[in-house]
């Protein structure tokens, strides 16, 4: 599966744009430094971010999905094992690394409360035990059904805010549309849209481009609008039919097979950089 030249394009584009996200936060005051705000970034940021992750998300699902499908993921104590050993071991290790080398800007909760990217690790986490153990249920789910459900999560997902962001609890919320899309596609691939997909892209990416300017309306409409235009985009994405070039193959397939390496450590990188830039300045 992971061999797929659709996976291994896609995996490899959203893990450049997670780290160009996270390098730009300088120039948006997302991390506590005093970094030089500068507007245009903001709209760009919004719009990566809004990509990168849910694709993230929509990729663990897809990829889960077939396995099971497979029989790889016929016994459930098995595979809760290995996703704690892979997901929550890593988590908690760089978390403690983490708040060691920054122990000047990092605490416990902002571990906690999901203000680092390891968020992602603990959130995959919380997908994965639930829709293991709810496997019967998702995997009768017809396309129809399928897509009135989709629209409830994301519905309820926007208008839903828990204000304390313990466990990462409210990205788990915003998240989960995203990951029960990708378990679901798989389900009615037979029953696709006949839509051009390109028309899907670029409408997504407008629906994003509008949710950027009315993000400072009402919190619950731009979110809608956001997950949606998240929604459409993907799944315009998915539709395109990859084929990896022979010329830079072996960077593609290292950025894919390193995807989850790569967005562990590559916080602590654009960190020391821009501490040494704040140094110098």
């Amino acid at each position: 599966m992971h061999k797929d030249p659709k996976i291994t394009a896609i995996r490899s584009l959203a893990t450049v744009f997670v780290v160009l996200f996270h390098s730009v936060g300088y120039y948006t005051n997302a991390w506590p430094f005093d970094g030089t705000k500068v507007n245009f970034y903001d709209s760009f940021d919004i719009v990566l971010n809004q990509i990168t992750m849910p694709i993230f998300f929509f990729l663990s699902a897809y990829i889960y999905n077939v396995k099971t499908k497979n029989s790889q993921y016929n016994n459930k104590c098995i595979f809760i094992a290995n996703k704690t050993l892979r997901l929550l071991l890593p988590f908690a290790l760089w978390s403690i690394i983490q708040l060691i080398i920054f122990n000047d800007s990092f605490t416990v909760e902002t571990i906690l409360t999901g203000r680092l990217h390891l968020w992602f690790i603990i959130v995959l986490y919380y997908y994965f035990i639930i829709f293991s153990l709810a496997q019967p249920v998702w995997t009768n789910l017809k396309p129809l059904p399928s897509l009135f459900l989709l629209l409830v999560l994301v519905a309820l997902s926007s208008f839903c805010d828990i204000k304390q962001d313990l466990f990462c609890l409210n990205k788990f919320i915003h998240y989960f549309p995203f990951f029960f899309l990708g378990v679901i596609i798989p389900q009615t691939e037979k029953n696709r849209f006949p839509i051009n997909k390109w028309v899907l892209i670029g409408f997504g990416i407008s629906l994003l481009i509008v949710f950027s300017l009315v993000i400072h309306l009402d919190s619950r409409i731009s979110w809608t609008i956001q997950k949606i235009a998240s929604i459409i985009t993907i799944y315009g994405i998915f539709n395109i039919k990859f084929s990896l070039p022979t010329k830079g193959l072996n960077i593609i397939t290292s950025l894919d097979n390193n995807s989850y390496g790569i967005y562990i450590i590559h916080h602590i990188f654009i960190w020391c950089w821009i501490l040494r830039r704040l140094k110098y300045e």
